[in-house]
């Protein structure tokens, strides 16, 4: 068929990033992640966020569907995060992560999370990675507010601590200055 606006948008960001050679890329899936056009990239790391019963109509009406849609970005060898999920959702990606021989890290086991504070501006929290990961600790703010963001916040994380694991680029000062001054505007 034709390409698709998604098709050709990805095309030119592929083109920037590699006419700029930037050092990192965060592409996200726009679809699914099967058939996205975004997974021709054989990625640093995977990761894949919460699902739910969401784009029914395309990807499948069942959370198994639906996570294994999303797992088809899953390369052989190449880490998958995976953020807390379902137990069917994450049982379907235990066993193609497996199939893969790609190492699964699983945001839920592999860090702790607790909130400290919440008001209308902000939310504090604190973070404790296992040894697998760093075996640090942050007390951390952000402007985003939600239980999900502190999901988020992890997951993002645990992607830092795995594609970091051997530069160590990211400082912790790094991941709390983040946080802090992230913005979503709109």
């Amino acid at each position: 068929g034709s390409v698709t606006t998604f098709q050709f948008n990805t095309s030119i960001a592929f083109l920037h990033f590699r006419t700029n050679q930037v050092d990192y890329q965060v592409i996200e899936v726009g679809l699914g992640g099967r058939l996205d056009a975004t997974n021709i990239v054989t990625p640093s790391i995977s990761v894949i966020t919460s699902i739910s019963l969401d784009h029914t109509h395309t990807l499948g009406n069942s959370i198994k569907r639906i996570a294994t849609e999303k797992a088809g970005i899953i390369k052989p060898e190449v880490p998958v995060i995976v953020a807390p999920q379902s137990a069917e959702a994450m049982n379907v990606f235990r066993k193609i992560s497996k199939n893969m021989k790609a190492p699964l890290i699983e945001v839920e086991k592999q860090i702790d999370w607790n909130k400290t504070k919440s008001d209308l501006l902000e939310q504090s929290f604190t973070l404790n990675c296992n040894d697998r990961l760093s075996g640090k600790s942050y007390m951390l703010t952000m402007p985003l507010l939600g239980n999900y963001q502190l999901e988020n916040a992890a997951t993002a994380i645990a992607s830092i601590k795995v594609l970091d694991s051997q530069s160590s680029i990211i400082s912790d000062n790094n991941i709390s200055q983040g946080l802090k001054e992230v913005t979503w505007p709109g």
